[in-house]
């Protein structure tokens, strides 16, 4: 999980918090592994939020598993008004454990922008045909 998709940030306008901490680990870690890796972007997590209802449920029980939900949770339910509830890690694992649930995907090579500046971190993919270097972006 990590990168934008579409150009829209959770960090900045243009990226995602992974690219926006680090770009050119982003960068060198899309290129080392091209051709072995899936990317699900922010904007697809995004685009499949949960009601915040759905969290509060799962907060109400009283077990170690909720109270560590909301530790982990804590701050980002201050965005709650903002944006819906979304949980990127479990996203990504199921539709890697399980791949009917990916509608629609691509192949594509990643530049992930390194320069000072509003656009730093952003991610521009370029289609491609060739599995063996190129990254599968999930779309739907």
């Amino acid at each position: 999980m990590g990168c934008t998709i579409k150009g829209e940030g959770n960090v900045t306008p243009h990226a995602e918090f992974n690219t926006a901490c680090d770009p050119e680990a982003c960068q060198a870690m899309l290129t080392a592994f091209a051709g072995k890796l899936t990317v699900v972007g922010w904007e697809f997590t995004l685009e499949h939020g949960l009601p915040w209802s759905i969290y509060h449920d799962l907060c109400a029980i009283d077990t170690p598993e909720a109270r560590f939900l909301r530790g982990i949770c804590a701050t980002y339910e201050t965005h709650q008004h903002e944006m819906p509830f979304v949980l990127c890690d479990v996203y990504t694992a199921v539709l890697l454990v399980d791949p009917a649930y990916v509608l629609h995907s691509k192949l594509a090579t990643c530049s992930v922008n390194l320069s000072d500046g509003p656009l730093r971190g952003a991610c521009t993919w370029t289609d491609a045909t060739d599995a063996a270097s190129a990254i599968k972006v999930i779309w739907k």
